[in-house]
């Protein structure tokens, strides 16, 4: 058997859910979203957080040794709202989750759609309810607050239509998926997809914190089993994405979705596709996703994501094979279908069990397919020759990436056990016992994995009440590289390259892997000099904003603030450059709070800050510039940026002095001290001192 080694182990005191590709997965705020019958975990690991956040958290960590601990909060299950069979009772409206309500399925939308700037979480039930969910202010253990009933305003929308009886009615208001879009750019927005057991799919986009339909579309007489979002591909014009509908008797069908900027608004445009991605043998799918295939060039960084989905493969499971289709490409196009084979690590082993996941390694060019009985199968070549990989000379293959896991398994069941009250010997692993996965996901780009399992004994028979039900959530690495520390370094070089164009998501979600590597023992004092050259840095190229028309009326309207927010959101978040530099910094902070280090990397801190803060004033300076005259007049906050732009010396810059022609050169207004109201003079942006000593670092505050 081969090695097990533990990163990190976490009991849950939850009852599963079926398998699925989508019962871990992570959100943009680099949250562990984790999928239970009667609770929904949001787990934060910590070895990215400060750590206050875990003085008063809960942690799900039983054993000291494990090295990653996490910040848990949770989404406890809500009662049914929808008596289906008071409006209906045809056969067709029956839902057996009107009885035994659960949570079967969940999606997170972009990352700063809610009010504190963090993701949203829409969650479906058994009895096919849909509910919005916002996070506080802190949403590593803060509790979450539902916010809207979305099928309870289906179904007010549905009720209105005379062309439907009471029964059609029910299945077309009943959900039976969900999916989220990513954000395309900054100016634009994401939507939600709901599949219903009409047949139709609901399209939902979030306004006022408040989602609302957009478009409905008739995809099927049947059920919708599936939906699953391509990445979105842009134009001058609109952005356009694939949404991917699954079918009973494993039928898909492609919706090609199209938004365009127009009369200040977005406007959404849905067609079917021609194309036929399945092989129509009746047996139905078990998992739906789109992958990103890396570029054909091997010495270039992997291809951005956010370009579009030309290059997008479509993957589905079904019990026994794994189907790929690509609309184009040079080596191979069409519908790819491979067999998997059973690899025996335990008495239930069998290819045909339900997919637990669907994971891309762009840099082994390989698709892990976890399944439910603890094997991790591997697609190698998914670029050229995709081929089912059992047996090879690499790490990254099926039988040893299995064997792995099961140790895996072996390992954290053992530390997981308590001996009896009555002294007896604690319970042994046998080959009988099954590790039944019901979801894992990629922890980092380079082999660490994070799965839910749960240690099952087919053979047994025996009953067990779901309150003493109890899963595990392992990580552990199953690909093992020949230099660790080589991987650690890779896994930075990675984060950093790989930036893409607009900004999404959270530092702490793209740095995960990089912060494991860090926190292993003694690694930054044996490669400070690696890091010390990946973390020099860079010229951050300012993104050219547009002339702001001055509105007519001499106040500030809805459109003319709208208009000030996209350009701000694009000018701060849309360039590469500035993201990657603030990635830079939060690694080399995290490496000045691990251990001491020398006075060229403090230099190279302050170095990284300066560049930051210059390119972001430089930012400020030119919107502000362009800004209309009534805005500016008695303005402090323009003060206060000139002051500082003196102080990064920006003085010569066009649009500082564009700008201080514009301004009157009166005293910058001293704010008041919270502590004990004497007055503090502005000096530095980022920290304050009041006339008796109070310290004030950088704070946030949401402008009206």
């Amino acid at each position: 058997m081969s090695r097990g080694a533990l990163y990190g182990l976490a009991g849950m005191p939850t009852k599963p859910p079926k398998a699925s590709s989508r019962a871990l997965q992570w959100n943009e705020d680099g949250q562990l979203v984790v999928l239970g019958e009667a609770m929904i975990y949001i787990l934060t690991p910590d070895n990215g957080l400060k750590k206050s956040y875990f003085e008063t958290s809960t942690s799900l960590i039983e054993n000291d040794s494990s090295a990653i601990k996490w910040a848990t909060t949770s989404i406890p299950l809500v009662s049914a709202n929808c008596h289906w069979p008071e409006e209906s009772t045809a056969w067709s409206t029956v839902c057996l989750g009107t009885l035994d309500s659960a949570w079967v399925a969940v999606t997170c939308s972009p990352t700063s759609h809610s009010a504190s700037g963090s993701c949203l979480l829409a969650t479906l039930t058994s009895n096919a309810e849909v509910h919005l969910w916002t996070p506080p202010e802190n949403p590593s253990i803060g509790e979450w607050s539902h916010v809207q009933n979305v099928t309870g305003d289906l179904r007010l929308h549905i009720k209105e239509r005379v062309d439907m009886n009471a029964s059609q009615k029910v299945i077309h208001a009943q959900t039976k998926c969900l999916a989220w879009s990513l954000k395309p750019s900054p100016t634009s927005v994401s939507l939600l997809a709901l599949g219903t057991c009409g047949g139709q799919v609901v399209f939902w986009r979030l306004k006022n914190q408040k989602l609302v339909i957009v478009e409905l579309v008739d995809v099927s007489d049947s059920w919708i089993t599936d939906l699953a979002w391509s990445n979105w591909s842009e134009s001058p014009t609109n952005v356009t994405a694939t949404l991917a509908c699954g079918l009973p008797q494993g039928r898909i069908i492609l919706l090609n979705v199209h938004q365009t900027w127009e009369n200040d608004d977005w406007s959404l445009k849905v067609s079917a596709s021609p194309s036929i991605p399945y092989e129509d043998d009746g047996r139905g799918i078990t998992a739906l996703e789109w992958i990103e295939e890396r570029n054909n060039d091997s010495n270039s960084a992997p291809r951005n994501p956010q370009l579009g989905q030309e290059q997008s493969i479509l993957v589905h499971c079904k019990p026994g094979s794994v189907h790929l289709w690509r609309s184009s490409g040079s080596s191979w196009h069409g519908l790819q279908n491979l067999e998997l084979s059973s690899v025996e690590t335990s008495r239930g082993s069998t290819q045909f069990s339900p997919a637990a996941g669907v994971i891309y390694l762009a840099h082994e060019d390989a698709l892990i397919i976890p399944l439910c009985d603890g094997n991790f199968h591997v697609l190698r070549d998914i670029s050229s020759t995709p081929r089912i990989s059992d047996d090879s000379d690499t790490p990254c293959n099926s039988i040893a990436m299995s064997k792995v896991a099961r140790a895996a398994f072996i390992l954290a069941q053992s530390k997981d056990m308590v001996r009896p009250r009555d002294g007896s010997e604690v319970p042994r692993i046998y080959r009988d016992h099954v590790a039944k996965t019901t979801g894992a996901a990629a922890f980092d780009s380079g082999g660490t994995f994070v799965w839910l399992h749960q240690k099952v004994l087919p053979e047994a028979l025996t009953f067990t009440p779901d309150a003493a039900i109890r899963c595990l959530l392992v990580v552990a690495p199953l690909i093992s590289p020949e230099a660790y520390d080589s991987r650690g370094l890779n896994e930075i070089r990675v984060s950093l390259t790989e930036a893409p164009r607009f900004i999404s998501e959270s530092p702490i979600n793209r740095l995960r892997g990089a912060y494991t590597q860090l926190h292993r023992r003694d690694f930054i004092e044996r490669r400070e000099n690696d890091l010390f050259l990946l973390l020099q840095i860079s010229t951050i190229k300012q993104i050219e904003t547009p002339n702001i028309a001055e509105p007519m009326e001499t106040e500030l309207t809805d459109e003319w603030k709208t208009e000030i927010q996209h350009i701000l959101s694009t000018a701060l978040y849309g360039g590469s450059d500035l993201f990657r530099e603030r990635l830079k910094l939060n690694i080399a902070l995290l490496c000045l709070s691990l251990r001491p280090a020398t006075s060229e990397f403090r230099k190279l801190v302050s170095a990284l800050e300066y560049n930051i803060q210059g390119a972001r004033t430089a930012t400020l300076l030119e919107v502000l510039s362009k800004l209309p005259e009534f805005v500016l007049k008695d303005s402090d906050i323009a003060r206060r940026l000139l002051l500082q732009a003196q102080k990064l010396h920006l003085h010569g810059y066009e649009a500082f002095m564009r700008l201080s022609s514009r301004i009157a050169s009166d005293p910058i207004k001293d704010e008041i001290c919270p502590a004990c109201q004497a007055s503090i003079p502005f000096d530095e942006i980022s920290q304050a001192f009041c006339g008796n000593g109070h310290y004030w670092g950088q704070l946030k505050r949401k402008l009206p």
